[in-house]
């Protein structure tokens, strides 16, 4: 999955209480360098719809 680091804590809460694990593995790690349009784009994938 990919998404922002603001959205960690949201996505960890929705993933434990879907998945069927005890303790499912959700990890994060900071992008510290990458292709700027492909940042772009998860920002723009990651917005919430009006």
């Amino acid at each position: 999955m990919k998404s922002r680091a603001a959205l960690f804590n949201e996505i960890e809460s929705m993933i434990k209480s879907l998945h069927s694990y005890d303790c499912p593995a959700i990890v994060s790690w900071a992008l510290t360098a990458g292709n700027a349009s492909y940042f772009d784009w998860i920002d723009q994938e990651t917005q919430k719809s009006a």
